[in-house]
């Protein structure tokens, strides 16, 4: 099964998840997907977020825009995923977390946990998501509020993503709209 972490090596996931649109694949490091809206953000001069297709000086254009997105993506090749930890990603940055999102190529279910911990791999016991946890059930897209959860990042901190339960999908992203401060 390939697995891969964050928006890496996962482009024509990402557009094949949004249907088809015109122009090239952005570079993989610089993919955001606004998952309420269905937009694809790149990353463009001076590390601002704006819409694919779309010139930092255009009206309208995300310029300066403060808030980013942490995931992971799961990729099942054509099989159902399965549960257990995920991976993990060092965040470079101070940030508060303000809302989830989960997209999935198909309807169904799955609950992720986020761990986090300063400076080394978290576990289980350095979760952040209470009893809220991220969950997606019978639909093919899911979001919400971190409602009762440890919100704040501190630069150095290491994200850790459990699959807890899941059943039919065989691909989904996973991510943490973040506010950096």
């Amino acid at each position: 099964m390939k697995e891969t972490i964050g928006l890496k090596n996962c482009q024509e996931e990402v557009i094949e998840a949004l249907g088809s649109f015109s122009g090239p694949v952005p570079d993989e490091a610089s993919i955001g997907l606004d998952v309420s809206t269905a937009t694809v953000y790149v990353r463009g001069p001076n590390n601002q977020w704006v819409k694919y297709g779309q010139s930092p000086n255009t009206p309208g254009a995300s310029a300066g825009v403060t808030s980013s997105t942490i995931g992971v993506n799961l990729v099942g090749g054509g099989t159902v995923l399965t549960t257990g930890q995920k991976g993990y990603v060092l965040v470079p940055f101070n940030a508060t977390i303000l809302s989830w999102s989960i997209v999935s190529r198909e309807s169904g279910s799955a609950t992720f946990d986020v761990w986090k911990k300063p400076t080394t791999k978290p576990t289980i016991a350095d979760t952040i998501t209470g009893s809220s946890k991220p969950t997606i059930s019978g639909s093919d897209t899911a979001n919400g509020s971190p409602t009762g959860w440890n919100t704040t990042i501190n630069a150095g901190d290491i994200i850790g993503w459990n699959l807890d339960s899941v059943t039919t999908l065989t691909w989904c992203i996973l991510q943490l709209t973040v506010l950096k401060s």
